[in-house]
């Protein structure tokens, strides 16, 4: 991600990332591992996948070779075997692993920013030369704890404005020196 300008908190932009691999842990439980995935990942995770794993500065390969059929709270589990002869790994051990991914996927990302409250994900105001225009915008799923994917109305390199909306009022686009006056008027309300 790329913060530019005044504001690092308000104005962002937004990022295309390409993702080929997902970190995760998994327990070892006799000569498998078990690993919890977030669904949103359920589309791109097969058997046959494989991942890396690193023990006592060795790197091993493994496999997913079953994925259980079912969800729950939004995460599913995989079972996953070491490709070759299985390591002395003592039950219950958590092993960091990358799973790397059937094919890379491109993403785009939107910073998360108090502009949500009022917008619930459906427009944001997108700097455009001197000026922030209301433009509408699909969000999807939250990714992690930063992040909303952008599904439509936003392309890789945009500005946006990420902070509150609540003393621009109800304008489809504002002046980029106002903003920078509220920002020093109200420091709480949009950050610096």
């Amino acid at each position: 991600m790329i913060v530019i300008g005044v504001g690092a908190e308000s104005l962002r932009q937004v990022t295309l990332r390409r993702q080929k691999w997902i970190p995760q842990t998994g327990t070892v439980v006799h000569d498998t591992v078990m690993i919890s995935i977030d669904e949103m990942y359920l589309p791109r995770i097969s058997k046959g996948l494989k991942a890396t794993t690193s023990l006592n500065d060795e790197e091993f390969r493994l496999r997913i070779t079953y994925i259980y059929p079912w969800i729950n709270n939004g995460i599913f589990r995989v079972a996953m075997s070491f490709d070759g002869e299985t390591p002395k790994i003592p039950a219950e051990r958590s092993l960091r692993l990358r799973i790397l991914l059937s094919e890379p996927s491109k993403e785009l990302l939107l910073p998360m920013g108090d502009f949500y409250a009022r917008t619930r994900g459906k427009w944001i105001f997108v700097v455009r030369g001197s000026r922030a225009i209301k433009r509408e915008i699909k969000l999807g799923r939250k990714m992690g704890s930063e992040y909303f994917e952008v599904e439509e109305g936003l392309k890789a390199g945009d500005i946006v404005i990420t902070s509150s909306y609540e003393l621009f009022g109800d304008r489809d686009s504002i002046d980029v020196s106002e903003i920078l006056i509220l920002m020093k008027k109200f420091p709480k309300e949009i950050r610096l």
